[in-house]
């Protein structure tokens, strides 16, 4: 067995071992930023939480019905899209912000692995979804000009909905899903209808709908609105790029972060461990119920 002046010296030693790596000596320039950008996306997912949600309970009200009084499945899919979308990122947001303040600030090596491999999953879904969505662009396009001519179908059968077009094509300046010709698929635009509008299309569709209705079937957008919103994200592709690349850069910085945090209280935590089994007290004086002093 050691002598007790071996015990003694060796309890110094480890006590000056330990006051090096109290927790509390922890980097801040590691666990400050990690904790700040944490927060932000705990706030950030707090309030896209409460935006969804307010805006699923609205789009209640927008969920067009068809001419029997039945909800159009697909349109009511897409208006409450959105608001699902904000539901779930703000979710996200909250969870991932949540791990990641509180393992912080208690050294919880549980709660920060966890946010250490739901946040790579998360990049790496960023990288790859943009990848399958040029892909798979056709398919996209296909479900979208489905979408729009159920909708077109539907289109005199609920207000809010004639409402809710007409504010798109006059904002995108498009006319139908894949282009004007999808207003024949509603019963007062078809040519066959025997109506004032036959072989027309809303006023929405009209590059100038304050002219005559006779001159604005000369005058009316073309393209549709799905093109539309493929010529937008066309046209501004590199500030798209360039976000989506800043937005992966921060992730990995935070990554990378909370990598180092891990260490770093991996490293006290080891040092805990060593004091204890060779001294046989925790760093204070609390004796273990395996103390050998």
């Amino acid at each position: 067995m050691p002598s007790i002046e071996t015990t003694n010296k060796r309890r110094q030693r480890h006590k000056k071992k330990w006051y090096k790596f109290e927790p509390t000596e922890i980097s801040a320039w590691i666990r400050v930023p990690f904790f700040i950008v944490c927060l932000l996306t705990w706030l950030i997912g707090c309030i896209s939480l409460g935006i969804g949600i307010w805006a699923e309970v609205q789009s209640a009200n927008l969920r067009p019905t068809t001419a029997n009084g039945k909800v159009n499945s697909q349109i009511a899919n897409w208006t409450s899209g959105p608001a699902i979308i904000l539901i779930v990122m703000g979710l996200m947001g909250f969870i991932m912000g949540f791990l990641g303040c509180v393992g912080a600030l208690r050294e919880n090596l549980c709660m920060l692995y966890t946010f250490l491999v739901s946040a790579t999953i998360i990049l790496i879904l960023q990288i790859v979804a943009p990848i399958l969505a040029y892909v798979l662009s056709q398919e996209a396009t296909n479900l979208a000009n489905t979408a729009v001519r159920s909708s077109i179908t539907d289109y005199r059968a609920n207000a809010d909905l004639e409402r809710l077009i007409n504010y798109i094509q006059t904002s995108l300046k498009c006319c139908g899903g894949a282009n004007y010709n999808d207003w024949e698929f509603n019963i007062y635009f078809n040519c066959t209808s025997p109506g004032p509008e036959s072989c027309g299309v809303p006023y929405s569709c009209c590059i100038n709908y304050t002219i005559s209705q006779l001159q604005a079937r000369t005058r009316i957008y073309t393209n549709g609105c799905t093109d539309s919103v493929k010529a937008l994200i066309r046209n501004n592709l590199y500030w798209f790029i360039g976000i989506g690349f800043g937005l992966c850069l921060i992730q990995l910085a935070v990554l990378v972060l909370c990598g180092k945090l891990i260490q770093e209280i991996k490293a006290v935590k080891t040092d805990y461990e060593q004091y204890y089994n060779d001294v046989g007290t925790w760093p204070g004086g609390n004796t273990g119920e395996n103390a050998g002093v």
